[in-house]
């Protein structure tokens, strides 16, 4: 159910949605390579987001945090189709789903969903 928060943005409103153009990603092809300075690691040629040294790690870390106390309201990820809550009593349209459902979240590891319903947004102007 998308009825949570859904944002289209400016997803496909500039060639391969980075704003480059024709010409960034003919440069890339054609080896006309990058310039500067890696932000990464410090080496010309290359950008942080290819540099060769930030490949060698593993990628298997991970991010846990934990809050003692329940905050209010809602931090919003744009960038995703569906949300998700512990707390039920967010959704003014709660259904519990008996069996539950899969759902493959982004770093490829699945939940069982148990319930779905919809958040009503509000601040927004």
């Amino acid at each position: 159910m998308e009825k949570a928060f859904q944002a289209n943005g400016n997803a496909g409103r500039f060639k391969g949605g980075r704003g480059h153009g024709r010409k960034g990603i003919s440069a890339r092809k054609n080896g006309g390579g990058y310039k500067g300075k890696c932000f990464g690691c410090g080496q010309v040629g290359h950008m942080k987001r290819d540099c060769p040294v930030q490949k060698g790690d593993s990628g298997n870390g991970a991010v846990f945090a934990v809050n003692e106390k329940r905050l209010d309201g809602w931090l919003i990820d744009s960038g995703t189709t569906l949300h998700m809550t512990p707390h039920h009593s967010d959704l003014f349209d709660y259904k519990i789903l008996n069996d539950g459902i899969d759902v493959t979240i982004a770093d490829g590891k699945k939940l069982r969903v148990y319930g779905k319903g919809t958040v009503r947004l509000t601040g927004f102007k």
